[in-house]
């Protein structure tokens, strides 16, 4: 995938965050804390893994429409706020 360089530390520094949410419900679940706590733990790692999935998708959809099509910059960020839109 053809990232640029803020893209790449950004999803970099998520999955970082990620393993450490991971340790954590790791401990939680060791140390017998309550259903709910952990659920809530987990629930936030699946938000997090769906906003790297959606910056990667972003940044490859972007790359690709200015390498492989005449398309504006405009024309390429309308089309990354509609993937914002559909992808929530």
């Amino acid at each position: 995938m053809n990232q640029d360089i803020n893209t790449k530390n950004q999803i970099v520094l998520n999955l970082s965050q990620l393993e450490c949410q991971i340790q954590n419900i790791k401990r939680m679940i060791i140390d017998k804390e309550s259903c709910d706590d952990i659920l809530n733990q987990v629930s936030s790692i699946q938000s997090e893994l769906i906003s790297v999935n959606k910056l990667m998708i972003k940044n490859h959809v972007t790359n690709r429409l200015l390498e492989d099509t005449n398309m504006s910059n405009q024309s390429v960020i309308e089309v990354s706020r509609m993937i914002d839109l559909i992808i929530k």
